[in-house]
């Protein structure tokens, strides 16, 4: 491990995150940082798979891929949003911060992620700083 990296080590101890996106390549280097990062992570190849497992387990945070097979990141937020809205489903469970993942974070695309129900974009392809910089707006309450 690098200098630089061991010195960016937080630990997040309670924090789950759900990672949602279709590459092998990129679920791996998320999920390597995210473990670094001290994250308990679960992996979901499309969009379908992480409704189902939003659905099954409260996360402190998702990591939502946009563009991906069976139901894309999009319909997969814009179904969570509500799903949070539905007590039935829910319950009293809170907003879960969704960061849209995008290979293209040009002018309307932040607006678009916005608009579907999304909390913040990161840009494709990102490094251990740009993730523990979200990780650390959007879960701060859980940084030691």
């Amino acid at each position: 491990m690098s200098i630089v990296a061991s010195q960016m080590k937080m630990s997040l101890p309670e924090a789950r995150v759900l990672l949602a996106d279709d590459s092998p390549i990129s679920q791996t280097a998320t999920r390597f940082m995210l473990n670094h990062l001290g994250v308990e992570v679960d992996v979901a190849a499309h969009g379908k798979a992480a409704l189902d497992l939003a659905t099954e387990h409260n996360y402190d945070l998702i990591l939502m891929d946009c563009q991906m097979p069976i139901m894309d990141g999009y319909e997969a937020t814009r179904a969570i949003r509500e799903r949070e809205q539905t007590p039935e489903a829910f319950g009293t469970v809170p907003r879960t911060p969704i960061v849209a993942l995008s290979g293209k974070v040009m002018d309307g695309d932040r607006e678009q992620c916005l608009h579907y129900g999304m909390d913040d974009c990161l840009g494709k392809p990102f490094d251990l700083a740009n993730l523990q910089a979200c990780l650390q707006r959007w879960l701060s309450d859980h940084v030691e």
